[in-house]
């Protein structure tokens, strides 16, 4: 068994699991690194996340602004997909609770779960 000094190690601090990088702060050798947009009026539109607004008014809604899994899986494979159904179902299900509607924050919240994490399923 080896022991680590506690120094050594970057520390992250994710708030809470249910805000999902709602309030996440990552801190690393002492820089201290943004967090993600936590309203609409946050949104920069010359971003990751405006493209990912603009992608979300063209998806087909059955309800206003809300999507279903389906909607958002067909989107996101289009968008491009290297996971399986199943394991996009999981990121759905974290960031917007089984079988519930998705709004704009919490499609922008699954994204950045995907697409530029290293969260784990």
């Amino acid at each position: 068994f080896r022991s680590i000094d506690d120094e050594s190690l970057p520390w992250i601090n994710v708030g809470s699991i249910g805000s999902a990088f709602g309030n996440a702060r990552v801190y690393a050798t002492g820089r201290t690194f943004g967090s993600a947009t936590e309203t609409e009026d946050e949104i920069i539109e010359d971003s990751f996340e405006g493209f990912l607004k603009d992608e979300f008014a063209k998806i087909p809604k059955e309800k206003s602004n809300l999507i279903n899994f389906r909607e958002y899986y067909i989107w996101r494979k289009k968008a491009g997909l290297v996971l399986t159904e199943e394991e996009v179902l999981l990121y759905y299900n974290f960031a917007v609770g089984e079988g519930q509607l998705c709004d704009l924050m919490q499609f922008i919240t699954i994204n950045h779960l995907i697409d530029e994490s290293d969260f784990p399923l």
